[in-house]
């Protein structure tokens, strides 16, 4: 049995002991009428939120040690399965970084080609012939599969003091590292996260909506962490890291299926820190299909699970400061929020149905209030970033909360698979389909 599915057994115990203490407020909720738990956690939440959100509109950006003379050599590592149809586009964009050491590029580019069986090879080995700085690892099939597994065969050939990490479908602005690298010359800080911007946003009503996701979401929260001293998250794509600091908590997890979130709470608990670069700006493709979105989220639910039951306890215990704390517990438990608000329907279902009344010391008016706050406070975030009309803005708010609902559909399904402790992980890759490289935001300097 390897260590990581004997790990997964045991955190099996602490997913039944979460479940059952979710079915156990449930069922107190029902017997006794009250569901203030319920409504705390709710509130709890919204206001969490709500603070993400206005802190980096109503506070002054973190002041941070910042060197621009720093420029250590950089690894580029891009894990590639099947991505024919993107990744020379993705080397070509790499390939204009504008980050160099006496006239060179001060940087090199690892490609990691994971058994494809389509034409990613032969691209690859064609643009390896054009650029010096280019290199390809090709991972035999029958391995251990995934991009963690893939990141780490890389990193075993890397040389830069620092590792950035790019998807296959990323197209990359020129001074990304240049407005990324100078904040890690702070020996605190391990990791770097870019600002991801998607470059299809406008294909159908799913990309549209992911857009709005990672304005909202990714983008606006990032900005909140950082600026309260939180615990900024690294994502799979645009992400930096100091090789030292991946070499002391042991590389990328090959048993997690959301290694970025995984890494970022690792090096926490080592007591290092993660900085959100916004100026550092990258893209990638939206999922295209409804179906692939389910796919992908639940992917994301299951590994987001894990990484609850792995970390939850160690953070309670772990030296940090007080908001970090508070910031990490409730960024790991968010996760079952979908949950609680599964909760909120039922009730509301059986007291329309049975016409029973579950009371709370929690008043609908400040519930109401809250949630008012809330939409108002999302409205102007976005209005900040795209200013646009009320009404749109509005519209655009609404539907965001509507696509929130993919996180209550998805997630049943996701705990259901992570107590399949027999499965291994894979690499159940998103599909890519590539725009024209003259349509890509780099190629027409969209900086917004």
């Amino acid at each position: 049995m390897s260590l990581g599915l004997l790990r997964r057994q045991q955190n099996n115990a602490m997913g039944m002991v979460v479940l059952f203490l979710l079915g156990g407020t449930f069922l107190y909720g029902m017997l006794t009428r009250n569901i203030d738990w319920l409504q705390i956690l709710m509130a709890l939440f919204t206001v969490y939120a709500l603070v993400m959100l206005i802190s980096p509109l109503v506070f002054r950006e973190r002041e941070v040690a910042r060197n621009d003379f720093y420029r250590p050599f950089v690894t580029i590592l891009v894990p590639a399965k099947n991505e024919e149809d993107v990744i020379g586009n993705t080397i070509l964009s790499l390939s204009k970084l504008h980050y160099y050491r006496n006239g060179r590029p001060n940087y090199e580019i690892i490609i990691i080609d994971d058994a494809s069986t389509d034409g990613t090879t032969q691209i690859v080995m064609q643009l390896e012939r054009k650029f010096d700085f280019l290199s390809v690892i090709h991972r035999p099939p029958g391995g251990l599969t995934g991009k963690a597994a893939a990141l780490n065969a890389g990193l075993l050939h890397a040389r830069g003091e620092v590792i950035a990490v790019f998807d296959a479908d990323s197209d990359v602005n020129p001074d990304f590292l240049l407005k990324s690298i100078p904040l890690l010359f702070d020996e605190k800080i391990a990791g770097i996260q870019g600002r991801v911007k998607l470059y299809n946003p406008n294909e159908n009503l799913v990309t549209r909506l992911q857009n709005d996701e990672f304005i909202i979401f990714n983008h606006l929260t990032q900005k909140g962490k950082d600026v309260l001293r939180g615990v900024t998250c690294l994502g799979g794509n645009g992400q930096l890291v100091k090789r030292q600091a991946l070499d002391i908590v042991g590389g990328w997890n090959e048993e997690s299926l959301t290694e970025d979130f995984d890494l970022t709470f690792r090096l926490l608990l080592h007591g290092y820190q993660v900085r959100y670069a916004e100026h550092a700006i990258l893209w990638q493709e939206a999922v295209h299909t409804w179906k692939r979105l389910f796919r992908q989220r639940t992917r994301w639910g299951e590994g987001l699970l894990t990484s609850m039951f792995d970390f939850f306890l160690p953070v309670l215990s772990a030296k940090m400061s007080f908001t970090q704390r508070i910031d990490a517990i409730l960024t790991l438990t968010r996760i079952l929020l979908p949950f609680w608000v599964i909760a909120s329907y039922f009730y509301e279902i059986i007291g329309l149905a049975k016409h029973v009344v579950f009371y709370s010391s929690i008043t609908p008016l400040y519930l109401a209030l809250l949630t008012a706050a809330f939409f108002i406070t999302m409205a102007w975030s976005v209005m900040k970033i795209l200013p646009s009309k009320p009404m749109t803005t509005a519209s655009r708010v609404v539907q965001y909360w509507l696509y929130a609902v993919v996180w209550i559909l998805v997630l049943p399904i996701s705990y259901l698979n992570y107590f399949k402790t027999s499965r291994a992980v894979f690499w159940d890759k998103t599909h890519h389909r590539g725009v024209e490289i003259e349509q890509l935001p780099s190629q027409t300097s969209v900086l917004t």
